[in-house]
């Protein structure tokens, strides 16, 4: 789900290298299998020049149906890239 902007804060449970923000409404990084799982796919943009996003304002209180659509997002997402150390003064 990437870098959220500041204004996003409360930080919550995560799921392997992800974060999940418990914010309403909940912004979820589109995919194939989110798209397939939500009833009605909405999406917008969670802040003035970002991409658009998945929406869900509904089901925000069933934490199962919560966690299922994190699973099957995190797992069609690529693995974060290992960051490398950069070398400083010419070392």
């Amino acid at each position: 789900m990437g870098t959220l902007p500041a204004a996003i804060a409360s930080k919550t449970p995560y799921s392997g290298t992800y974060v999940v923000e418990c914010v309403s409404p909940i912004y979820v990084k589109p995919t194939a299998a989110g798209r397939a799982f939500l009833p009605e796919v909405t999406e917008a943009a969670p802040y003035p020049g970002a991409k658009p996003c998945l929406l869900v304002e509904e089901q925000l209180e069933d934490r199962e149906w919560l966690a299922n659509l994190a699973r099957l997002t995190v797992e069609e997402l690529p693995e974060p890239k290992p960051k490398t150390k950069k070398q400083r003064g010419g070392q």
